[in-house]
């Protein structure tokens, strides 16, 4: 049986993306495709529940993080109450157990436990000349572990932007499952009229407004299907930020 991926026998990396990490391909082969059972009770996703895409967990993911709600640690920056709610793929229904990790930049665009780099925003070379050595800290990450609800709370700041990348929050969840352990990467972005509120005001209005666009993104590279399913839905609550956002990343 033959494979033939779409464009050549390499599949685009948007096609990829939007299928959630799983490939869309075409099969030539000479025996019929073999249908897969549906699984019992499950339902076609909506829209409001879809497999959540993947992306890099990056440069700045470390093995561990405090199990906490708030992960701020004394960080200025606009207060942002960010809720995940981790769903089946299948049935919507809510997973208990979950581990779910963040991390993030503060609002100077430095990450903790880490040597800060930079990128040439031309060349896209990375560079730890003089960037922030901030190895040994950890503000702004921990994880949570999903109730009955599915839900996790954190409380944290809007993500400062840095060179390469528009403002965004890493995520990652850890499903252990009778098939093994089973983990979810993915980064969630800021809404623009949001982003645009947040660099008018201190600490962040410093360094005044993002200068980083969609194509420059090292991550999305122009891909505005991927940055609008990746945006959180985000209001104001008098001074804070609130972002709910849905994670369907496993089957229970």
């Amino acid at each position: 049986c033959a494979l033939v991926a779409q464009r050549g026998g390499v599949m685009h990396r948007r096609t990829f993306l939007a299928a959630g990490g799983g490939a869309i391909i075409a099969a030539a082969c000479e025996t019929p495709p073999v249908t897969l059972a549906t699984p019992a009770g499950a339902v076609m996703p909506s829209k409001s529940c879809k497999p959540t895409l993947r992306t890099t967990e990056g440069p700045y993911v470390l093995p561990t993080s405090p199990l906490r709600s708030d992960v701020r640690e004394g960080k200025l920056g606009v207060p942002l109450m960010l809720r995940l709610q981790v769903v089946d793929l299948y049935t919507c229904q809510p997973l208990r157990g979950v581990k779910v990790e963040i991390w993030q930049s503060d609002a100077s665009g430095v990450y903790s436990g880490v040597v800060n780099m930079e990128f040439d925003i031309r060349t896209l070379k990375p560079s730890t000349v003089g960037a922030p050595d901030t190895r040994g800290a950890e503000f702004l990450r921990g994880h949570q572990v999903s109730g009955g609800d599915g839900h996790v709370v954190f409380n944290t700041i809007f993500p400062g932007w840095y060179s390469a990348r528009l403002p965004h929050i890493h995520v990652r969840a850890f499903n252990e499952t009778p098939r093994g352990v089973m983990t979810h990467s993915t980064q969630l972005f800021m809404p623009a009229a949001i982003q645009n509120r947040v660099y008018e005001l201190e600490p962040s209005k410093t360094r005044g407004p993002n200068t980083i666009g969609l194509d420059p993104d090292l991550v999305l590279r122009g891909d505005d299907h991927l940055l609008r399913e990746l945006t959180m839905p985000m209001k104001w609550n008098a001074n804070t930020l609130e972002a709910d956002m849905k994670l369907a990343a496993f089957r229970a």
